[in-house]
């Protein structure tokens, strides 16, 4: 939970910084857009988990009350990384969340783009030593050496 809630106010802290599509031209009215990748099962907490439970819109409420602008968030989810990245690239999605290998493209191919640039706010996984990714072997193997 407290992981959930620091990741909402992260991505409101980011919305906040970022120049966000203006849905009528106001500056009164901000929409954000999310891509995501809900099939993915690294990627569950940022996107599906946080959507679901509505914690950002709930924070983005919040800041509404306390400022005047209105925040509407558009979810758009993915299968993989790379249509973010792209999407990102063209300055049509404000926040990627996005597995560690997709997140490495993103990095290097939107630093060519002032507009798009991007910078990592969050680790989502259990841990940043990489607690979600694993090695596995046939059952019989009990050792690395038993591969070669």
């Amino acid at each position: 939970m407290k992981r959930t809630a620091l990741l909402a106010s992260m991505l409101i802290a980011l919305a906040t910084g970022c120049s966000l599509d203006s849905g009528s031209g106001s500056s009164q009215e901000v929409t954000v857009v999310i891509g995501y990748q809900s099939k993915t099962i690294n990627t569950v907490t940022a996107g599906t988990l946080l959507r679901a439970q509505g914690y950002l819109e709930k924070r983005l409420g919040d800041l509404t009350s306390r400022t005047g602008t209105k925040y509407t968030v558009q979810w758009q989810d993915y299968d993989t990384g790379a249509p973010i990245t792209a999407q990102m690239l063209a300055e049509k999605i404000d926040i990627g969340s996005m597995g560690d290998y997709p997140l490495l493209i993103n990095g290097s191919k939107t630093q060519a783009n002032e507009k798009a640039r991007t910078e990592l706010v969050s680790i989502t996984g259990y841990n940043a030593k990489g607690s979600l990714n694993m090695v596995v072997v046939p059952r019989i193997q009990r050792s690395l050496n038993c591969l070669s």
